[in-house]
């Protein structure tokens, strides 16, 4: 999925994407975020998430720094047999840094807690 044009009009200024994604199945799947400059150049994996996160949203944020104008791409990866579903919601771009990771406001929203379960092996 890719997003329609992002204007920047401050180069380097900080912006948060953030968006809820929900992933569940029984097969090896991924989501990948990356952005893509009107020049056509793909950025490295700016972020990734593998595995079956259970039947829960999950709240996703990155600080993007953008020197141009840019697209977000959102790519669904999938492995032999797969049978599950990637989804997201809510994508917005706000104007500042994105909270640091782990943060959790107890007194406001929960929605916004950046904190998520890790399965241990």
């Amino acid at each position: 999925m890719v997003s329609s044009s992002i204007i920047v009009n401050e180069p380097d200024e900080k912006k948060c994407l953030q968006f809820y994604f929900y992933i569940v199945g029984n097969s090896k799947c991924s989501l990948n975020v990356l952005t893509k400059t009107q020049n056509g150049f793909l950025s490295d994996i700016l972020l990734t998430r593998e595995k079956d996160y259970g039947d829960f949203w999950h709240l996703a944020e990155i600080t993007l720094t953008p020197k141009e104008n840019f697209q977000v791409i959102f790519e669904g990866l999938t492995k032999n047999n797969w049978m599950g579903v990637i989804a997201l919601d809510d994508v917005d771009i706000k104007k500042s840094s994105c909270l640091p990771s782990g943060y959790c406001n107890f007194e406001g929203s929960l929605l916004s807690c950046t904190w998520y379960n890790e399965e241990c092996n």
